[in-house]
């Protein structure tokens, strides 16, 4: 029940968040709240921290590579031609047999936190970090191996970005990413660490 109209986020290691609406609950339920949080964050591998990491430019102690994004980047339609142009008949076609090849079943639901191989919508136009239009699956580790090989092995001229997924946003696009293909520019300003 809602009392003052307010909710105060606590995060927890491992992505997890509870939202209250007191900050002044007692311990006994603060407690409780840290406990579930904990036990949820264990039992789901492929949760992400939802706020910085401090860790996400040590090298010698990297955080873990929870998942990752497959991105086909392809030139967009423009206002002069308005159908599909041949790099985006070539990254559609590709899309459409890497979705037989791998069933990856029902969209995905957001960028994280998917559990299985999904497809996101196509961008037809720049959006997020992208400067030009693409299509992206969310891939688990133990996909990896079979997905990526897959999708640069048939990308002919198109250009991949394959990037991890640890939390630390900026990094993952920069950092740690494999490009096939002609590496693009990503926008870094959306990366800016909480």
């Amino acid at each position: 029940m809602r009392m003052h109209g307010e909710f105060h986020s606590l995060h927890f290691l491992g992505g997890s968040e509870v939202r209250t609406e007191d900050p002044t609950m007692s311990m006994k339920p603060r407690a409780t709240v840290f406990l579930l949080a904990l036990v949820g964050a264990s039992a789901h591998s492929t949760l992400y921290p939802e706020q910085r990491i401090d860790n996400c430019t040590d090298d010698a102690n990297p955080p873990p590579f929870l998942s990752y994004h497959i991105h086909v980047l392809f030139w967009p339609r423009s206002a002069a031609t308005p159908t599909l142009n041949a790099s985006s008949v070539v990254a559609l076609d590709l899309q459409k047999r890497f979705i037989a090849e791998f069933s990856p079943g029902a969209p995905c639901t957001g960028l994280f936190h998917q559990g299985r191989l999904c497809m996101f919508d196509v961008d037809y136009v720049g959006k997020g970090p992208f400067v030009t239009a693409q299509w992206s699956a969310f891939i688990p580790v133990e996909d990896f191996a079979r997905t990526v090989s897959w999708v640069m092995q048939r990308r002919g001229e198109l250009d991949v970005l394959v990037h991890p997924n640890s939390g630390c946003g900026l990094e993952d696009h920069t950092r740690w990413p494999l490009w096939g293909g002609k590496p693009w520019e990503i926008n870094r300003d959306l990366f800016a660490h909480r």
